[in-house]
């Protein structure tokens, strides 16, 4: 989770507070003292299609958010957490998989020998 804003900024605190409550670890970029944050939340507003000229922008694993809403915070959160979630799923089907290749593979070994 990226958190662009600046340090004047009362909603991007706001935000920063949120993830803190909900312990979620989120990295606050400065996009007024950081011209490489300033391009990357740019590049990814663009992207995303989302309206920009505001702060906090928001990057929630890719969806990107402008403003504070905990609500749409909270929705992304959960999108992203169930994502991983079937991330993980799919990572455990492919590796027993490949377990019982390897297993095959292995008693095949075994009795030609």
């Amino acid at each position: 989770v990226v958190v662009y804003g600046a340090n004047w900024c009362g909603s991007c605190k706001q935000a920063m507070a949120h993830f803190k409550r909900r312990g979620v670890k989120a990295t606050f970029k400065n996009i007024e003292e950081d011209p490489t944050a300033r391009a990357e939340m740019t590049a990814k507003v663009e992207r995303s299609g989302v309206r920009g000229g505001v702060i906090p922008i928001v990057d929630v694993g890719g969806q990107i958010i402008a403003g504070f809403s905990s609500g749409d915070i909270d929705r992304a959160l959960e999108a992203y957490a169930r994502r991983l979630a079937d991330l993980r799923k799919q990572m455990d089907v492919e590796m027993e998989q490949r377990l019982a290749t390897l297993t095959e593979s292995f008693q095949a070994e075994a009795s030609s020998r």
